[in-house]
């Protein structure tokens, strides 16, 4: 994927925990590819009970965010 000619990662998270390693390392992994020129984007899961991304977004304000809202349809 390309935005304005630039390389772009999408890096799929479960936002269950705010602050862990996963998190830490996705911030250094981020300051990283965009000093080379890509733009990283995190994919947070939104469920209706055990993943809100609010608190992980809080927890990291420099990362690029977006959210995958699941909090309707069915179990499967």
């Amino acid at each position: 994927m390309t935005s304005g000619g630039r390389p772009r990662l999408l890096v799929l998270y479960g936002s269950s925990t705010a602050v862990c390693g996963i998190g830490t390392w996705l911030e250094c992994l981020s300051e990283q590819l965009n000093a080379q020129g890509w733009e990283v984007v995190v994919g947070l899961a939104w469920g209706r009970k055990f993943y809100d991304p609010r608190p992980f977004e809080s927890a990291h304000p420099h990362l690029r965010t977006v959210r995958m809202d699941g909090r309707t349809g069915t179990r499967a």
